[in-house]
């Protein structure tokens, strides 16, 4: 019986794992040292978080949130403030950052999937270059070609606790009782250092993946965090509940099956404590930042932080993702640091995606990516060359059989719907998303010019990815592209 190219893999870098953990007998006395690889000699430390929306940081102004790891890492590299995930689920955004593709390319939509065994990743391209890829904390799967490191999650919530219950809403958040030091991040955190110590002993260059779990619900942050935000403080978003009359209808099914059942206070404790945890796991990236920082691998290494998808935090009504493409949803954070490449404190205000992020790893480890890979270089956006950026961004969300599309450009977004009415916004004079204009008379050009890019955008990738990519916009389309501060 034959082996595909991805269990080939995968028994090749288990083996490399295996030779990092002691008492795992055949794996490790099998495994083989690595080569130096391909390429250049720089490693890659790509830190993806769970459902940390992308103004939900201190450097990018939020009134309330303190991320002073963040922060620091944004000043020692560049900041993407508006970059968007391709789908604001778990599964299909990690896919797609993985893949370099987009959902309707490698078919995740749903966090049942996995990947088909003809999808590339970026960590399976590097471990056939030479590299010792690993990864440790949340993958959901999505880790073809990654080797896992284990992380004990037994007892990080107490019984009862729960992601989403409408009716007994109050389990959703709480302080944990454990230690700040014994919670699911510090553990991951703990895993990451014990990795990077160990592959510095290696000859060959490294990937090392890092999934932090939170601020992904249960929102049960431990002490101090639990209190750092208080609750009466917190200002909540506007809302009212004729608003969804003009939305699409399953933003209502998930608010009355998930959600109103929260009081006004339930939705400040839930936000309060989604803050702390953020806090939180900014804290457990400074661990790992600062043992990269000692092991004298930082000035080599490639850095990027940013999250699968965003959280509604109680805006239009909704918390978490599931049922919308909302700015707090399909935004998350961008950080890329290389020191003496990526230029310091640069701050780029031209949306990106998520994708672009697995580009630009690629080519800051001086390699060539994948022709299926669809993602931009972001070095020349960060170095203000404005034909660098893109006219509009994409994503897409799933449910049932329903599908929806989004494309934004810096003043609209248009979401498109395979069964029902759509949306569109001026995110210019309507950055909340408060006033869906689909149907208004005197935009129609508008919708349908956006609606004949996006449509046209998804046949380009379908038809010829690698030329789609290549092709620099039109000038009539680079108003306000390469904004860079």
């Amino acid at each position: 019986m034959g082996i595909s190219r991805r269990d080939f893999l995968k028994v090749g870098v288990t083996a490399g794992l295996a030779a990092m953990q002691p008492g795992l007998g055949a794996l490790a006395q099998s495994a083989e040292p690595k080569p130096v690889a391909e390429g250049g000699k720089r490693n890659l430390l790509f830190i993806m978080s769970d459902q940390h929306r992308g103004d939900a940081m201190s450097c990018e102004n939020h009134p309330m949130v303190e991320t002073p790891v963040m922060d620091q890492l944004a000043r020692e590299g560049a900041r993407f403030s508006h970059t968007y995930c391709q789908s604001p689920l778990c599964v299909p955004s990690r896919a797609c950052m993985m893949t370099g593709r987009y959902v309707h390319l490698n078919r995740c939509y749903t966090n049942a999937c996995r990947l088909p065994e003809d999808e590339y990743t970026w960590a399976e391209f590097l471990n056939e270059k030479g590299y010792n890829t690993v990864a440790v904390g949340k993958t959901h799967g999505i880790d073809d070609g990654l080797a896992l490191y284990p992380v004990d999650k037994t007892g990080t919530y107490p019984a009862g606790a729960t992601a989403y219950n409408n009716k007994k809403h109050g389990l959703v958040y709480g302080t944990n009782p454990l230690p700040p030091e014994e919670f699911y991040d510090a553990r991951i955190a703990d895993g990451a250092i014990k990795l990077l110590k160990e592959l510095k002993t290696r000859r060959a260059p490294w990937a090392l993946f890092v999934g932090i779990f939170s601020p992904h619900p249960p929102l049960w942050p431990p002490k101090p965090y639990d209190t750092m935000y208080s609750p009466e403080a917190i200002e909540l978003p506007p809302f009212k509940l004729s608003d969804f009359e003009s939305r699409p209808n399953w933003q209502e099914r998930t608010y009355q099956g998930r959600f109103s059942a929260y009081t006004d206070e339930d939705k400040r404790n839930i936000i309060a404590k989604y803050y702390g945890l953020v806090t939180y796991i900014d804290t457990q990236i400074g661990r790992i930042l600062g043992t990269l920082d000692e092991l004298g691998m930082a000035g080599n290494t490639a850095v990027i932080y940013t999250a699968d998808h965003g959280d509604n935090m109680g805006e239009h009504g909704l918390f978490a993702k599931f049922a919308s493409m909302y700015e707090g949803e399909v935004r998350v954070p961008g950080i890329v640091r290389l020191p003496g490449v990526i230029r310091e404190g640069a701050v780029v205000d031209t949306p990106i995606e998520g994708i672009d992020l697995t580009t630009t790893a690629l080519r800051l480890l001086e390699h060539e990516p994948p022709e299926q890979m669809l993602g931009r270089d972001l070095i020349p956006l960060v170095n203000g060359k404005a034909e660098a950026g893109r006219p509009f961004v994409y994503s897409a969300i799933a449910r049932g059989e329903e599908r929806g599309m989004m494309l934004r450009t810096e003043e609209w977004k248009l979401c498109h719907y395979t069964d029902q009415a759509g949306e569109l916004y001026n995110l210019k004079k309507d950055p909340g998303e408060i006033v869906n204009l689909y149907g208004a008379a005197s935009l129609r050009s508008v919708r349908d010019d956006l609606t004949y890019k996006l449509l046209g955008h998804m046949a380009r990738s379908q038809d010829s990815p690698h030329q789609m990519t290549r092709t620099e916009p039109q000038p009539a389309e680079q108003a306000g592209a390469g904004r860079t501060r």
